[in-house]
């Protein structure tokens, strides 16, 4: 799409410039219902529902420990403090990134956490973690949005074991469609879709080996130091990136591009419920924590939210950290 081009305009082509077309077509019947669908279609929004959804109300509850994200670290302290424990992901299926890395982990730590009896759901989002209000007994609040609607989970302890956010490339033009994480890249192909024909991986970081197995020969290249990009080329979608080599610049022909390197903690439910970040270079900002691995009181952190994957024996040290919590 070139620089000045908006979808929603288009509609409105034949009318010469400082005309307003909705002001115009206010007054003709049903002109302006047919303008704004069309607006609307070619616009991405689509169809709208014609009809007002009955509001629902939400539903309130306690828990004992409210672990947020379903990944390998989510799971794994979820496995280890058992019944009481509500374990809440936003993907369709359990296991985070460990299940396009190591889907046979992944599936075991699952079933470990159902076998100790924890509440897992799925297909969940927790919008917010925060401390109002406070009636004395020190739980947190969360918001959740999933099915049926929105409920209000009130924990006396909670893990954020969130992950990381994909890393966004650096070089020009990298938001042209086409152009996806290594991540994006391995979930589409686990779903039996291509990103493309001559797929170039740019990048290193956790999902870089996994990605250049799955694409198998669709694989063209792979660049390991992003910084050797110059940008992408293409109109509509990206066609081709131009590379710095020893040699000089050569253009690289490609119909996708997957993009890795070190994940960004996401460490924003730590911070909306006390915790404090500090700056790292080459990692970002990273959730402050004590020999516990707490961010705040009744917080704790698990994972690449931390900066790195989970240790061996770190489950059953945070698990042992708030039992005893709880217990106090």
């Amino acid at each position: 799409v070139s620089p000045g081009f908006v979808f929603p305009s288009v509609p409105f082509f034949p009318f010469p410039p400082g005309v307003d077309p909705p002001r115009l077509l206010a007054g003709v019947r049903g002109a302006s219902g047919i303008v704004t669908r069309l607006a609307r279609r070619v616009s991405g929004l689509g169809r709208l529902p014609d009809v007002e959804r009955a509001p629902v109300p939400a539903t309130r509850r306690d828990v004992d420990v409210l672990v947020v994200g379903g990944g390998g670290a989510g799971l794994a302290v979820a496995a280890e403090l058992g019944a009481g424990t509500l374990l809440v992901d936003e993907g369709a299926t359990l296991g985070g990134a460990l299940l396009r890395l190591d889907p046979d982990y992944a599936r075991a730590l699952g079933e470990r956490a159902h076998a100790a009896r924890v509440e897992l759901r799925s297909n969940a989002a927790v919008l917010a973690v925060y401390r109002e209000p406070d009636d004395g007994t020190g739980r947190l609040s969360a918001l959740i949005a999933g099915e049926p609607g929105l409920e209000w989970v009130r924990a006396r302890a909670v893990v954020v074991a969130t992950g990381g956010h994909a890393p966004v490339p650096a070089f020009g033009n990298g938001d042209l469609p086409g152009i996806f994480s290594a991540r994006a890249g391995l979930e589409l192909s686990s779903s039996g879709i291509a990103p493309g024909e001559r797929v170039a991986v740019v990048g290193s970081g956790p999902f870089t080996k996994a990605a250049l197995t799955a694409l198998g020969t669709l694989a063209i290249a792979h660049f390991p130091e992003p910084s050797h990009v110059e940008r992408a080329t293409g109109k509509l979608r990206v066609r081709g990136l131009v590379v710095t080599t020893p040699e000089g610049q050569r253009r690289v022909r490609v119909d996708a591009v997957l993009f890795d390197g070190p994940l960004a903690p996401a460490f924003e439910l730590a911070v909306q419920a006390g915790g404090r970040v500090r700056f790292t270079p080459g990692v970002g900002y990273l959730p402050e924590l004590d020999g516990e691995s707490r961010a705040a009181a009744g917080v704790w952190c698990a994972g690449r939210v931390t900066g790195a994957p989970l240790p061996a024996g770190e489950a059953a040290r945070i698990a042992a950290s708030i039992r005893s919590f709880l217990a106090g």
